[in-house]
C-alpha cells in the first residue's frame, strides 16, 4: 500500500521516535524501515496498521488514494469533505470515516495471527 513517506518521517521526528525505534516495533530492519518511509516500497496493511497506532495518525490523511479512489471518498463522504488532486484533505475527517479504516486494519490484523 502506498503511502505519503513524508508525513510518516513529519509525525515520527514530532514523537521523537527513531527510524530503528519504529522498524522494532514493525518487526522489520531500520534500512527497510527507511526505504518504507522513502516510498521505495510499499506497506504491507499489517505493518500499516501497526505504524499508524504507534504514530497515532489518521490513515485517510497519509494513505495514496488513486483518483478513482478520490472519488469514491468524495462521493460516500456526507459532510463535504473535499479532498484535491494532490490527494490532500481540504476539510476535517469525520470520526466514522476513521473509525471504519480503523476497523478494516484491525480485522486485516487479526486474520494474520
Amino acid at each position: 500500500m502506498n503511502v505519503k513517506g513524508k508525513l510518516i518521517r513529519e509525525a515520527r521526528m514530532k514523537k521523537d521516535f527513531s527510524q530503528e525505534y519504529l522498524a522494532n516495533v514493525l518487526g522489520i530492519s531500520q534500512s527497510q524501515y527507511s526505504k518504507l518511509e522513502n516510498g521505495d516500497v510499499s506497506f504491507d496493511i499489517q505493518k500499516l496498521g501497526q505504524l499508524l497506532d504507534e504514530l497515532e495518525l489518521n490513515p485517510l490523511e497519509i494513505i495514496e488514494f488513486s483518483e478513482k479512489q478520490k472519488l469514491i471518498i468524495n462521493t460516500n463522504n456526507s459532510h463535504n469533505a473535499i479532498v484535491n488532486n494532490s490527494g490532500e484533505i481540504n476539510s476535517p475527517l469525520i470520526q466514522n470515516d476513521v473509525e471504519a479504516i480503523r476497523k478494516i486494519v484491525q480485522e486485516e490484523l487479526s486474520k494474520k495471527k
